[in-house]
């Protein structure tokens, strides 16, 4: 059974009169589709009951459709696939812990700002954590991601995140032929248990590819791992890799950081309580965050990593890189591209200090490289020349 949601009646009229629903309570039911509509009660309310829906219906596939406010580039009325959703509670704090889900092939696909505290028109903020907004992803997504189902959410671009546009906005008027499609194919893909894993692990939206893939699967008799390994060199080959040269638009500047430090200058500096939550929900190559470390300033390398049975250490003064070189670690280390610079340099010449009267027996060797690049970040805040 496949679940589709949405917050407003106005955004899914037009599928109530396309679809032959029969109404059975608080939701709609046709063939292999149950439909719920929250009639604006809020995000809680659409989770909550999203639960008991599909816990009730042994739901195989959840899907969220409604409209969204777009902070980035995108044009009114554009149908797009959410990838990433996060929720923002207020300039300094953003929440922690932004989600992935989902996306299918042929559709844009965007990161997502959950509002959680009203509406908020500061479109250039916004925009860097995300490509559009909305009331309710997040907790949609969070409702799916505890029961363990695939979940996709979709959304189509009906303003410019401004009150003017929104003033305007006519739901009716929303064209949503093309999502009418897509619930078609997928009610046909969940009728048949092999070809919706093929979906959920590809994101194909296309009769043929995964017709494909279900005779080859079938013909070589494929066991589960063997077809996650499929699935897997499927995305690595089908995703595009596009080259971002990186161009800071603001600066995170945390609370008790000596701004003298920082040698990178910009108009755009918002003062924040922690940097962590900022640096994990930022878009990737949006902004550079000053903070001192806390914790952990250096980390012991392992065994044998350092000649002459010394002992080695990692210096955590920056985190990430310039760069988009496709063999580096950083690639995936970090939940984002953005460069964190930290200023607190006396904290680091205590720990050096404490290594060096612990250990005064072997040779000792400190790298300033392990986490970021040092040299490349120098415009920002030169770390080696202290």
């Amino acid at each position: 059974m496949i679940f589709l949601a949405s917050e407003h009646k106005g955004e899914v009229e037009p599928l109530l009169k396309q679809f032959p629903f029969d109404k059975k309570g608080d939701h709609y039911i046709y063939d292999n589709l149950i439909l719920y509509i929250n009639h604006g009660k809020g995000a809680l309310t659409l989770a909550f009951k999203s639960i008991e829906l599909s816990l009730s219906y042994n739901i195989d596939v959840a899907l969220l459709f409604g409209l969204a406010g777009s902070v980035s580039d995108f044009s009114i009325g554009d149908l797009v696939s959410v990838s990433k959703v996060k929720l923002l509670d207020g300039p300094s704090n953003p929440v922690y812990n932004p989600m992935e889900l989902i996306t299918v092939k042929g559709l844009k696909s965007v990161e997502c700002v959950t509002l959680l505290a009203g509406f908020n028109f500061d479109s250039e903020y916004i925009g860097l954590f995300g490509d559009v907004v909305d009331r309710e992803v997040y907790f949609f997504a969070k409702a799916f991601k505890s029961l363990d189902k695939p979940c996709f959410v979709f959304k189509v671009i009906s303003d410019k995140n401004d009150r003017a546009s929104i003033n305007a906005l006519k739901k009716e008027s929303v064209d949503i032929g093309k999502f009418a499609e897509i619930l078609k194919l997928i009610m046909w893909i969940d009728k048949d248990e092999l070809t919706r894993e093929i979906f959920v692990n590809t994101g194909f939206m296309d009769k043929k590819p995964i017709d494909g893939l279900k005779r080859l699967i079938q013909k070589r008799k494929y066991t589960f791992t063997q077809r996650q390994f499929l699935y897997k060199r499927l995305r690595i080959n089908g995703s595009r890799c596009e080259k971002k040269a990186f161009k800071a638009k603001a600066v995170f500047l945390e609370k008790g950081v000596k701004t003298g430090r920082a040698k990178f200058k910009t108009d755009k500096i918002y003062k924040i309580n922690d940097y962590v939550p900022v640096f994990h929900n930022l878009k990737d190559r949006t902004a550079i965050v000053y903070a001192n470390k806390k914790g952990e300033f250096l980390r012991k390398t392992p065994n044998n990593y350092t000649p002459n049975g010394g002992y080695g250490y990692s210096i955590l003064g920056q985190y990430n890189c310039i760069y988009d070189c496709s063999y580096c670690f950083l690639k995936g280390y970090f939940k984002s591209f953005n460069p964190v610079i930290f200023l607190n340099f006396e904290d680091y010449f205590k720990a050096i200090d404490e290594v060096i009267k612990r250990d005064k027996t072997r040779p000792l060797y400190f790298y300033a490289g392990t986490f970021s690049d040092p040299l490349a970040l120098s415009f920002a805040g030169d770390f080696l020349a202290v």
